[in-house]
């Protein structure tokens, strides 16, 4: 298990963190580690010209079972705040104790947003008890949807948080930062009404998708999910995938949705049984390279998938 070999990791390079943290003072900015993309991308917005933000997940990859190599610990050891998620990423959680030891300000934020309950998690524990629970230490990411971020109102409390521990670790810069997460929370704001009102009017209720990342964001604009892989990215049983094709015709479903960083074959393969076409739903977890190059940001992938979203569903 990596468990047993990452704890210590970090152990031994907060024993060295005092060297990084003096050179990080010198820069004159904040240290921020933040576990993936869409919490380092609102970090800089609040932070601006006095934060330097430190992304451990890289770019393009499958947030799922990662672990930090030990440069990206390096990185958490010297900063002042760490922000993770929690679920998606519980070598964090791993982490924790030590780094508030160490006086790092720590913000899960899974603490921070109403969550949702891991239906397959529940499942699993019922199926396989004793072996189900050594299986969850190695894999499952927990009891709850991890997937927040797809909601542009819980993306407004994760802001709130990340404002609030900046505010903490760097007080002469507190009513910067405020005025920072004041622009990006109204920003939040017309993403939310543009997806209130762009799904107002929907003739389809109902995607396909490849990974049950969406909850959170149907759920809160008034429509389901059904999906090829789990919450966890587990894979659906054979007699589930022939129900959604069997649904998708049905219900006259014509787009199947896949993301950036896993394999598309399986949504093709559905597709194509069910007479639809495929397009990309961004998980929005991290940037591929070519996205980083052309400026996308949380916002515009949000507001493409919103688009896509109305296509697929034969919105007004």
């Amino acid at each position: 298990m990596k468990r047993s070999l990452l704890v210590p990791s970090l152990l031994a390079l907060v024993a060295l963190a005092g060297c990084g943290q003096e050179q990080a003072s010198k820069s004159g900015k904040l240290q921020v580690a933040a576990s993936f993309y869409p919490l380092a991308h609102f970090a800089e917005q609040i932070g601006g010209e006095h934060v330097q933000v430190t992304q451990v997940l890289p770019g393009g990859v499958e947030p799922h079972d990662y672990e930090p190599s030990p440069g990206d610990l390096r990185a958490i050891s010297d900063a002042k705040a760490f922000l993770f998620n929690g679920g998606i990423d519980p070598w964090g959680d791993r982490l924790r104790a030590d780094m508030e030891k160490n006086g790092v300000i720590v913000v899960e934020m899974a603490e921070h947003v109403d969550v949702l309950q891991n239906t397959a998690h529940e499942h699993e524990e019922e199926e396989h008890g004793e072996d189900g629970a050594e299986h969850e230490e190695e894999h499952d990411h927990g009891p709850f949807d991890p997937h927040f971020w797809m909601d542009p109102l819980s993306a407004k409390k994760e802001v709130i948080a990340i404002r609030d521990a900046l505010m903490t670790a760097d007080a002469a810069h507190a009513e910067e930062y405020r005025r920072n997460a004041d622009i990006y929370l109204e920003k939040l704001n017309a993403l939310d009404r543009q997806y209130r009102e762009g799904l107002a009017s929907c003739a389809i209720k109902e995607i396909i998708v490849s990974h049950d990342a969406f909850r959170y964001l149907a759920n809160r604009y008034g429509f389901s999910t059904l999906p090829i892989n789990g919450v966890d990215q587990e894979e659906q049983s054979a007699r589930a995938i022939a129900e959604l094709i069997s649904v998708a015709k049905e219900k006259h479903i014509r787009t199947v949705f896949f993301e950036t960083t896993a394999s598309p074959k399986l949504s093709e393969t559905i597709a194509e049984e069910a007479g639809a076409q495929t397009q990309v739903l961004h998980t929005i977890h991290g940037l591929t390279t070519e996205e980083g190059r052309s400026g996308e940001t949380y916002l515009s992938l949000m507001e493409r998938n919103l688009v896509h979203l109305r296509s697929a569903m034969q919105c007004q």
